[in-house]
């Protein structure tokens, strides 16, 4: 029963234009998919993470390289002071060397016994007064050791003469 001017039967024919729309619509509208969502998406978590993780990596070894490089000039370093003081020590020991061969020289009782008669004009003494302090024990041995001496002095005197 319907009626032409009944507002049953235009209420009614809407609902099924809405649901034909509904069943047969012309295309669907998918939220989120598509190439355009993934560039508006950005950069994914997991890369993220992987990109983090490989700048770590590569933060520790410039670090260790930094580190090693340190080491290598400490020990090249130290090698140089090491060969300078080798090269020191190598040098000390010649002068000493040299030092104590002209020690020997200059010190010798013959040159010294020169330069003391040819220079100063001084002569060797034809004896010698010794003065003892201490105990008798020792003033004897000392007498008797003084009276050898001078006795050897005056036989080379009188054999010169």
């Amino acid at each position: 029963m319907r009626y032409a001017g009944s507002e049953a039967r235009v209420l009614d024919a809407a609902e099924r234009r809405t649901q034909e729309v509904e069943r047969h619509a012309p295309f669907e509208v998918v939220e989120g998919g598509g190439l355009d969502a993934r560039a508006r998406q950005g950069v994914s978590g997991r890369f993220l993470r992987r990109f983090e993780i490989f700048m770590v990596c590569t933060a520790a070894l410039l670090a260790l390289g930094a580190v090693r490089v340190a080491m290598t000039s400490a020990t090249v370093a130290t090698l140089q002071q090491n060969a300078a003081l080798e090269q020191k020590i190598s040098t000390s020991e010649d002068d000493n060397g040299e030092l104590q061969i002209e020690h020997s020289v200059l010190s010798s009782s013959s040159r010294i016994d020169l330069i003391a008669t040819e220079n100063y004009g001084m002569v060797r003494p034809t004896s010698t007064d010794t003065i003892t302090l201490g105990s008798s024990d020792q003033s004897s041995t000392t007498a008797s050791a003084d009276d050898a001496q001078s006795a050897q002095q005056t036989q080379a005197a009188a054999s010169e003469s």
